[in-house]
């Protein structure tokens, strides 16, 4: 996976780059100086990579700095200072500021000119240090100086535009002094210099990049989720004590995860045992009254009957009773079955505006009896919805009813519709008494209501909610007490044309 990459650790863009990566990526910053008030600390390089929680919300993101003083140690003591140097230059094709600047050289102060406007650029070194780069490991020898130089490319960003390039300089004086006087064995020698200049540069990339490889890999792995990965580092340099650390970090990490997961696993429960309750005290509530009634109104009725009274219009009047409550469980039951049961949705293509139109129309008794207005305030050339007919009717039939309901004589209701990013959007509101603080996160609640006995069941809100939700829309009240309701719903479009 390619690693993601900014610039300097110390813009702003550092901070904005970790907050967008993904599960499994991992960041690396430059190879550059600190800074610490203003002034210039060692090298550094800073890994990033985010933490997740089990339920894939972000937990936060994992920063591991590599000091650059072990890499420059291991560069100035590549080669015996009498025989020759090694640094380190980066290739940038991306930033010409960094594009041949050194980031370790035994001259510390050509470094990272780039942050210090005192350094030097390899190829004010190297003239020609522009075809050295177009190949990625290579053994030559400099003709005005005589000195062998060997480089290998590596890049810890995994990019060909973006890396380090890996130098050792022998002194070609030094190196083949004695064999200068016999060509047979200078050629020899040659050979094996060049055999042994090729070798240590190699084997200098390896020692350095290997840790970096390695701690990069463990971030990544980190990020994915695997906290049980260790980094099998064991050296004793400030990398090893890095990698001891990271892996003592991931341990720890998973703990708490692991802590928090039993948490909200339990808290869920409980959650679910509180609905069940509740759910179950509304069941009771709702049909205890009518059922009360029918027993009570079937007792005086045995009881009429037993005394001989045949008051004949009494007892129609009882029995049309009965089956009127009976009724009201019948609807009540129905109505919990609609809001738990699993239908499948039977969507088409339909135009909202001429599905409120239908809805209005069918409670226009109820509107003209409270002698209500109805302003229409529709888009006129709205996106085409792909939902199920019979279902989104039923939708706005409860909301508007709850409207007709909560609005007293002469009020109004106002209805607009209009398209909006995610499809068409619906808005209903009301002159009506509004929904006080305390209940206003209860509107969606199966059985809440606060209508009085008999005017309602408190179940069409929570099937309105269901059925929105199912359709992949959103629905939102907004109301305060005595100055109406607002109700907004959100139903995603098709894309298949306009009404």
């Amino acid at each position: 996976m390619p690693i993601t990459t900014v610039g300097s650790l110390f813009e702003k863009e550092f901070f904005d780059v970790l907050m967008t990566l993904k599960k499994g990526q991992v960041w690396m910053s430059n190879f550059e100086l600190g800074v610490d008030n203003n002034q210039f600390c060692p090298p550094m390089i800073r890994l990033a990579t985010p933490i997740f929680h089990g339920d894939g919300t972000r937990a936060g993101v994992l920063i591991i700095n590599i000091w650059g003083k072990r890499i420059g140690e291991i560069i100035n003591n590549a080669m015996p200072k009498d025989k020759g140097y090694s640094f380190i230059f980066e290739k940038n094709l991306l930033d010409p500021q960094r594009h041949g600047i050194y980031l370790s050289h035994p001259d510390a102060g050509l470094c990272f000119l780039n942050q210090t406007n005192k350094g030097r650029l390899f190829f004010a070194d190297y003239p020609d240090g522009a075809e050295l780069i177009a190949r990625e490991r290579e053994v030559i020898q400099d003709p005005s100086s005589g000195n062998l130089i060997a480089y290998a490319y590596y890049s810890p960003y995994t990019s060909k535009q973006r890396g380090w390039y890996i130098v050792t300089t022998a002194y070609g004086d030094k190196v083949l002094e004695p064999v200068i006087k016999q060509k047979q064995v200078m050629i020899t020698v040659s050979g094996i210099t060049f055999l042994i200049v090729a070798i240590a540069a190699v084997l200098l990339s390896r020692t350095l990049t290997k840790p970096i490889t390695l701690l990069s890999k463990g971030a990544r792995e980190i990020g994915e989720g695997n906290l049980d990965h260790k980094i099998a580092v064991s050296s004793g340099d400030e990398i090893g004590k890095l990698a001891k650390s990271f892996n003592a970090m991931s341990t720890a990490l998973k703990k708490s995860i692991e802590g928090k997961l039993d948490a909200e696993m339990r808290a869920c429960q409980a959650e679910k045992l509180a609905s069940i309750g509740k759910l179950a005290a509304g069941v009771a509530h709702e049909i205890n009254n009518p059922l009360g009634n029918v027993i009570s109104i079937s007792r005086l009725l045995t009881q009429d009957i037993h005394n001989g009274k045949n008051n004949m219009e009494a007892i129609r009047a009882d029995i049309d009773t009965i089956i009127k409550e009976g009724m009201r469980c019948e609807r009540i039951i129905g109505g919990l079955l609609n809001f738990s049961r699993e239908v499948p949705l039977h969507k088409s293509r339909e135009d909202i505006n001429s599905l409120i139109d239908e809805v209005v129309h069918g409670l226009r008794y109820r509107i003209e009896d409270k002698k209500l207005t109805v302003y229409r305030d529709y888009e006129k050339r709205l996106p085409m919805t792909y939902v199920d007919k019979a279902r989104i009717e039923q939708v706005f039939s409860n909301i508007i009813l709850n409207s007709i309901h909560a609005t007293g004589e002469g009020g109004a209701i106002r209805i607009a519709s209009r398209a909006h990013l995610q499809g068409v959007e619906v808005e209903i509101s009301d002159t009506g008494s509004g929904i006080s603080k305390e209940n206003i996160t209860q509107v969606f609640d199966p059985f809440f209501t606060t209508k009085d006995v008999g005017e309602g069941t408190g179940l069409g809100l929570a099937i309105s909610y269901g059925i929105i939700k199912k359709h992949n829309g959103e629905i939102i009240l907004q109301s305060e007490a005595g100055k109406g309701a607002r109700c907004i719903i959100i139903l995603p479009c098709d894309g298949g044309g306009y009404a």
